[in-house]
């Protein structure tokens, strides 16, 4: 009797067929599985089914085991990495901001940013025929440590030395305390929010924002674009259309155009401030013409020329005693407001917990309002010595405040509009180099070239 086996092409089954009208004993059916060869994984439950009872048909009569291939050790990443390409972020009704691709944010020193996973050696396979199917050797992965991270001592993750941003390129990884932009702050970066340093080799386009809490660099132009930064601006070329800077230390531009700057430190700019808001906490100098806008500083305002040719009218205050009288007075306002506030919600908490007592408990809702009302004191409470702070400053800064001085070191023009200390004067002819100040109790212009200019 001639029963045929055959095998699959990946020698992993092996299959009988038996024709119809023939019934194999169990030695015939062992010695075709054995003349085709096949020596593993036969299913000894359907040889014996098939020598007790013939079914005509194909039947699977062996199975080998294949070959599970291992997996290499790899790297993960235990923070969020910079993405070389940003996409936009998803709002909840489906559409994206464009504006917003997500920068990745800071990570301090100390942080284990990323993790050695071990290998997974694979199972070799075994064919009905004997054979063994072999597996890729795997290979075991190599933390590597660039700038601003190391290898820890076990080996096993990398660990940041510096504050920064976590970037991982052909396998090397590095913090850097300095978020760098290679081209332009527009569509293709989105808005940029960073916990360090921002550096932009070009511009920062319209309506897009930059954040940092170190300093911000911009080597080209700011075209309506906002910068907020916890320490210094610096911008290489032009800030325009209406364009914000706002810095906790000094902001350098080279030129201020229907643009607002305001510091914490002072203001210097290289060429001209055209229509233009400036505020410094210091000083401010303007080394080509500060025309229209105004301009408010707490020490000495120093600048080429000041006033339009025609007229144009252009505001001066340099009144650090009026100006941070206004601020603790918005302070004070601010606190009356809060206080008005908090004593209703307090009150009306007291009637809630009253009703909490007399019914036994509330409605989840009121349960709801009480946790949300007492959210909110605490806001207050957190805001109101905020306010105390500020209130302090404004008060420090109106008793130490010194007589300021306007220095114009080569032309005063009319038009102008200047505030010293709450008094005021307004420019009416041309004048050369002089030094504007208090004397004797009231604003006097005294020609010449000003001392230390």
């Amino acid at each position: 009797m001639h029963l045929d086996v055959s095998r699959s092409r990946d020698e992993l089954t092996a299959t009988l067929s038996l024709p119809a009208g023939i019934q194999p004993t169990d030695a015939a059916l062992r010695e075709a599985l054995a003349n085709a060869g096949i020596v593993h994984g036969i299913l000894e439950d359907v040889v014996t089914r098939l020598a007790s009872e013939a079914e005509p048909g194909e039947h699977v009569v062996a199975r080998g085991e294949p070959a599970i291939p291992g997996q290499s050790g790899s790297v993960e990443a235990l923070v969020e990495v910079q993405p070389e390409t940003l996409v936009p972020k998803q709002l909840e009704d489906g559409s994206v901001d464009h504006y917003n691709l997500g920068s990745s944010p800071s990570v301090a020193k100390g942080t284990v940013i990323a993790r050695r996973l071990p290998p997974v050696p694979g199972t070799p396979g075994r064919t009905v025929g004997g054979g063994w199917l072999v597996v890729q050797p795997v290979e075991d992965a190599l933390l590597k440590a660039g700038k601003g991270c190391e290898v820890s001592a076990d080996g096993e993750t990398l660990v940041a030395t510096a504050q920064g941003l976590v970037r991982e390129v052909q396998g090397v990884w590095t913090v850097e305390p300095v978020f760098r932009v290679s081209g332009d702050v527009d569509f293709h970066t989105g808005h940029i929010d960073f916990d360090g340093d921002v550096h932009v080799d070009g511009h920062v386009a319209h309506h897009f924002r930059v954040v940092a809490t170190g300093d911000i660099v911009v080597r080209g132009s700011v075209d309506g674009g906002h910068l907020v930064a916890g320490r210094h601006i610096r911008v290489g070329e032009g800030v325009f259309q209406e364009a914000t800077l706002q810095a906790g230390g000094d902001i350098r531009v080279a030129l201020l155009d229907h643009a607002t700057a305001t510091a914490r430190g002072g203001i210097s700019v290289q060429e001209d401030a055209v229509f233009a808001t400036l505020t410094a906490q210091t000083s401010i100098l303007v080394q080509g013409t500060l025309v229209g806008g105004r301009c408010e500083a707490d020490g000495a305002l120093v600048v080429a020329k000041l006033g339009g040719k025609q007229g144009t009218p252009t505001e001066v205050s340099l009144s650090p005693r009026e100006r941070w009288g206004r601020v603790r007075d918005q302070a004070r306002a601010t606190q009356e407001r809060h206080e008005a506030n908090r004593v209703r919600m307090v009150e009306g908490l007291q009637q809630m917990e009253a009703m909490r007592i007399r019914f036994k408990g509330l409605h989840p809702d009121k349960e709801a309002l009480i946790a949300r009302l007492k959210e909110t004191l605490e806001a207050i409470a957190t805001d109101m010595r905020r306010l105390n702070e500020t209130i302090r400053e404004a008060e420090s800064h109106m008793n130490h405040a010194h007589d300021p001085v306007l220095k114009i070191l080569e032309a005063l023009r009319p038009g102008v509009a200047i505030w010293l200390q709450g008094q005021g004067m307004t420019t009416k002819d041309l004048t050369g180099a002089c030094t504007v100040k208090l004397h004797e109790g009231r604003i006097q212009v005294f020609e010449g070239k000003p001392q230390g200019s």
